[in-house]
């Protein structure tokens, strides 16, 4: 693997509790370096806030590999 392919295999998902009432989970998609490269809040549950982040990273994953590709969805 080249050192451009990396960058979406060292992601991890980051369930927090924040924040007061009901909806007071969040996930972060981070990096290596701890930039996030996305973002969710509002989850009643730990267990929703971490499958909206793996949803968003396996969307994630599908885009890049589209793009490797050469292709696009947009028409």
């Amino acid at each position: 693997m080249s050192r451009g392919d990396q960058g979406l295999d060292e992601i991890r998902i980051v369930v927090e509790r924040g924040g007061f009432g009901q909806n007071k989970w969040r996930w972060r998609l981070a990096n290596d370096g701890g930039l996030a490269i996305g973002l969710g809040s509002g989850f009643k549950s730990a267990e929703d806030a971490y499958r909206a982040a793996h949803q968003k990273m396996l969307d994630l994953r599908v885009s890049k590999d589209g793009d490797r590709m050469g292709g696009s969805s947009r028409r």
